[in-house]
C-alpha cells in the first residue's frame, strides 16, 4: 500500500501590530451637574462635504490635587463649566476614509488648560478605523473652549468629545 501524503500544515496569519496604548485615565470625582447646552452654532456657508459632527456632551473635573465637594449643591456653586465649545471647524472627512465607506463615532477626553486650550487628548473609544481617529484627535488639538470656573478663576477640566463620521446615503 501507498503511503497517504501528509496534509500540508496552513501557514498561521501575522499577528496585527497591537495599536501604542493610551495613558490610563485618572479617576474621576463624581460628574458636576450639567449646565443647559447652548444652541449650536452657525457654521460657514464653506463647501464643507463633511458629514455631521456629534454635539459635544462635557464631563468637567476638578484640577488635580483638589478633592471633589462632598454634594452636588457645593459642586454646582463651586465650579461653573459653561458650554465649552467655541465656534470650532468640523473635522475633514477623509477622503480615503470616504472611498472605503468608513464610519464611526470617535470619543476624545480632551483636557483643557485655563487657557481654553487642548493640553492632552486621549481617545475613550474608536471608531474602529486608525484614519478618522487620526483626524478627529488632529482636527480638536486645533479647537478652542471656554475654560471651566471655580470660584471666578478659570481651572483645568476634562471634556469628552464624540465626533461622528457618517457618510450620506
Amino acid at each position: 500500500p501507498e503511503p497517504e501524503p501528509e496534509p500540508e500544515p496552513e501557514p498561521e496569519p501575522e499577528p496585527e501590530p497591537e495599536p501604542e496604548p493610551e495613558p490610563e485615565p485618572e479617576p474621576e470625582p463624581e460628574p458636576e451637574p450639567e449646565p443647559e447646552p447652548e444652541p449650536e452654532p452657525e457654521t460657514s456657508s464653506e463647501s464643507m462635504e463633511d458629514e455631521p459632527v456629534e454635539e459635544i456632551e462635557e464631563e468637567s473635573n476638578l484640577p488635580e490635587g483638589e478633592s471633589a465637594p462632598a454634594s452636588a449643591a457645593e459642586a454646582y456653586v463651586d465650579a461653573v463649566y459653561e458650554s465649552s465649545q467655541l465656534n470650532n471647524r468640523r473635522p475633514k472627512y477623509p477622503l480615503k476614509a470616504r472611498r472605503k465607506g468608513m464610519e464611526g463615532v470617535v470619543t476624545l477626553q480632551v483636557e483643557v488648560s485655563v487657557l481654553g486650550e487642548p493640553s492632552e487628548i486621549s481617545i475613550l473609544n474608536s471608531s474602529g478605523y486608525r484614519l478618522l481617529d487620526r483626524e478627529a484627535r488632529r482636527t480638536v488639538s486645533r479647537w478652542r473652549f471656554h475654560p471651566a470656573t471655580q470660584g471666578g478663576q478659570p481651572v483645568t477640566s476634562l471634556v469628552e468629545v464624540p465626533i461622528r463620521f457618517q457618510l450620506k446615503g
